[in-house]
């Protein structure tokens, strides 16, 4: 059942009502394995736009960041 609720939680949306926790982390494994600045490669593994990509890291990850993630993603991601 953990894994159920887990996949549930994947599907919530952390800083935009239209980016679930599934997205940021394909977006933030994106950006780790393609580099910033390669925002086509970024996109196509998303299926969004460059433009889309690069706007919503840049408002979400550098110009707004969080101090604290919402408790979706610590209680899925930062588990001990």
């Amino acid at each position: 059942m953990e894994g159920v609720e887990e996949n549930t939680k994947l599907e919530e949306t952390l800083f935009s009502p239209t980016w679930t926790a599934r997205d940021e982390i394909r977006l933030l494994d994106s950006i780790d394995e393609h580099g910033y600045g390669n925002w086509s490669s970024v996109a196509s593994r998303l299926g969004r736009s460059a433009e889309e990509c690069k706007s919503h890291y840049d408002l979400h990850y550098i110009d707004e960041p969080h101090s604290s993630l919402p408790s979706v993603f610590n209680s899925v991601f930062l588990r001990n």
